[in-house]
């Protein structure tokens, strides 16, 4: 006669809508992350291409 053990999961298994709370989590924290550090290197490159407007304007000026 064969006895059947019930297999059971461990406590410490991770619940997977906690699993799925997390991820999301974390993904928004990096897409907000992400959107501050392409709008930092906006405004950088918006204040390179000013500096070089000036350059190029002073430069004009002088040759005319």
């Amino acid at each position: 006669m064969q006895v059947r053990l019930r297999r059971e999961l461990p406590t410490d298994f991770p619940d997977p809508s906690t699993e799925r709370q997390a991820r999301r989590q974390r993904m928004a924290l990096e897409g907000a992350q992400a959107m501050k550090e392409a709008a930092e290197k906006a405004a950088s490159i918006r204040a390179n291409m000013a500096r070089l407007r000036k350059l190029r304007l002073s430069k004009e000026a002088a040759a005319a």
